[in-house]
C-alpha cells in the first residue's frame, strides 16, 4: 500500500520501536497512538557519524528536500529545524523507523543547557539541543518541564 507523506493509516505492520530495512509503512506516514503523533522516516547517522539514542533529537537531512530522511548529525541537517525524537537506539543508516513528532516527549536525552519552561528547542551544530529565540525557526518543540532529571518538550514537528 502506497501512502503519501502526511497521511494517517489505521493499521500498521510495525511496532513503534521496530526498525526495518524496507519501507513497509509508506514513507512519511503518520500514526496516532496514546495521544502522541509519530512519523515513519528513513534514518541516517550522517557524515559524523552520530549514533541515535532513545529520546535523542533528530533533524531533517538537508539534501532530502522531501523531508523524509532524518539524522542525528545536525551538521548535515536543515539548520535548527527539529524533525522529532528518536524511539530507538543505534539505528542503522538507510533503515526505516518511527519517530515522535507530536505530543509530550518522554524526556530529552540531549540535555539542553539553561532550559526553562516555554523555551523553544531546536538543533545545534554540536549535536545537542539548543534554546532558540522565539522568532528564529518553526517552533517544533517547546519546553514543558525543565528539571534536570526530566527535560520534556511539547513536540509539534512538521508532519
Amino acid at each position: 500500500m502506497s501512502v503519501n507523506g502526511g497521511q494517517y493509516k489505521t493499521t500498521y505492520q510495525t511496532k513503534l520501536t521496530d526498525v526495518k530495512s524496507a519501507d513497509v509503512e509508506g514513507i512519511g506516514c503518520l500514526r496516532l497512538q496514546d495521544g502522541k503523533t509519530y512519523r515513519w522516516v528513513k534514518f541516517t547517522t550522517g557524515s559524523g557519524p552520530v549514533a541515535s539514542v532513545v529520546g535523542g533529537l533528530l533533524g531533517f537531512l538537508a539534501t532530502d528536500k522531501a523531508l523524509t530522511t532524518v539524522s542525528t548529525d545536525y551538521s548535515d541537517c536543515v539548520a535548527t529545524l527539529l524533525a522529532g525524537q528518536a524511539l530507538v537506539a543505534d539505528m542503522t543508516t538507510g533503515y526505516f523507523c518511527w519517530i515522535q513528532v507530536g505530543g509530550i516527549s518522554a524526556g530529552l536525552t540531549n540535555d539542553v543547557t539553561s532550559i526553562a519552561v516555554g523555551n523553544t528547542v531546536g538543533l545545534s551544530n554540536d549535536d545537542q539541543g539548543l534554546i532558540l529565540a522565539a522568532d528564529t525557526t518553526y517552533p517544533a518543540a517547546v519546553a514543558v518541564d525543565a528539571t534536570t532529571t526530566a527535560q520534556k518538550v511539547w513536540l509539534d514537528c512538521i508532519k
